[in-house]
């Protein structure tokens, strides 16, 4: 038992507690044994965040935990957290044998190294799948995450949909190509780990959620869904929803829809009466024949590149592709330009 009298633990039911109405749980066995206490893992949680992949390993390994929140509060429950790890209020924020732990990807390789037969949610290391397992174990959060995250952060402010990642006239990786990196990868694997289920899985849980609210064309990643199904048809994954997240709380980011069917700004270009190399889109300027013609004439590699046929560098000027092809795009050739754009109406 916890010394904490407004508290309870038990095997699977989460019970409201005294004090911050924080939730306890402990599983995989009797909350009386002295061994088990030694070696709990408290679970500082919120509900539909990565904490929740803590929850779910310690479910499937058998691991004694206690899961704290607020049931129904997320905002309680992250307040609660920055009085447990100010320096760091995030979740999973866990308590281990004195050690207070962030990072969800390594807190859960950590615990396979404490838990005798912890190590089976990982290939053997002489295996052919334990690159696979690396690899995918540390792609959840070192690139999966930050690029959804980022799209997501995009799409809220602006509306719209998924648009390609492109810098001037290159095609950086987007979201697209997370879900389709994926995709591809789970199509030919039954699992993030190669053959088995493996901790990797337990990682895009919460990726999936992202994928999910950037409202990409289900039929583009088919196999990802059935492998999502799959592993949450898992009973550990089952407790593990019904200790830390009983309510079905889903991380939702709201897309504004009058902001993806209102009509494009004017440019500051068409507003002005001319076309200028520093404020008129590359798309704008090539689908005017005249346009495209003069910058044919001072820059007939230019339109010729991939980063021009492929459309890439539409969303660009020329001043802004100046920062990448400074040879090509002096201060003098774009000013010649200009002058040449300037007695050209604006279709």
């Amino acid at each position: 038992m916890t010394n904490d009298p407004g508290i309870k633990l038990s095997r699977r039911n989460a019970l409201s507690a005294a004090g911050l109405g924080a939730v306890g749980t402990l599983a995989a066995g009797s909350a009386g044994a002295a061994v088990r206490q030694t070696n709990k893992v408290t679970i500082h949680h919120v509900e539909g965040r990565r904490s929740q992949r803590i929850i779910w390993f310690c479910e499937e390994a058998g691991i004694p935990y206690e899961v704290i929140y607020k049931r129904g509060d997320v905002l309680g429950s992250l307040n609660a957290l920055k009085v447990v790890n100010p320096d760091m209020p995030t979740a999973p924020t866990v308590v281990f044998r004195g050690e207070m732990l962030v990072e969800s990807g390594g807190i859960i390789e950590y615990l396979m190294t404490q838990f005798r037969g912890a190590d089976r949610f990982a290939p053997r290391t002489n295996s052919p799948d334990f690159a696979k397992f690396k690899m995918w174990m540390h792609y959840a959060e070192g690139s999966a995450m930050p690029h959804l995250s980022t799209d997501l952060g995009k799409l809220a402010r602006t509306g719209g949909t998924l648009k390609p990642n492109i810098l001037g006239p290159v095609k950086l990786v987007g979201s697209m190509d997370v879900i389709l990196f994926m995709e591809k990868f789970i199509s030919a694997h039954p699992y993030f780990g190669g053959a088995s289920f493996s901790a990797a899985d337990i990682m895009y849980d919460l990726v999936m959620t992202l994928i999910d609210n950037l409202q990409v064309d289900k039929a583009v990643y088919p196999n990802l869904l059935a492998w999502h199904e799959r592993v949450k048809a898992r009973p550990a994954y089952q407790r593990a929803m019904q200790a830390g997240n009983p309510d079905n709380v889903v991380l939702k980011v709201p897309i504004p829809k009058e902001a993806a069917s209102a009509a494009p700004p004017v440019a500051p270009a068409a507003a002005a009466g001319h076309y200028t190399t520093a404020a008129t889109t590359i798309g704008v300027l090539l689908a005017d024949p005249a346009a495209k013609a003069a910058i044919d004439r001072r820059f007939p590699e230019f339109t010729k590149s991939s980063s021009v046929t492929s459309g890439m560098a539409n969303s660009m000027t020329l001043k802004g592709l100046q920062q990448f092809k400074p040879d090509m795009f002096t201060d003098a050739s774009l000013a010649a330009l200009d002058e040449e754009l300037a007695k050209l109406p604006v279709k």
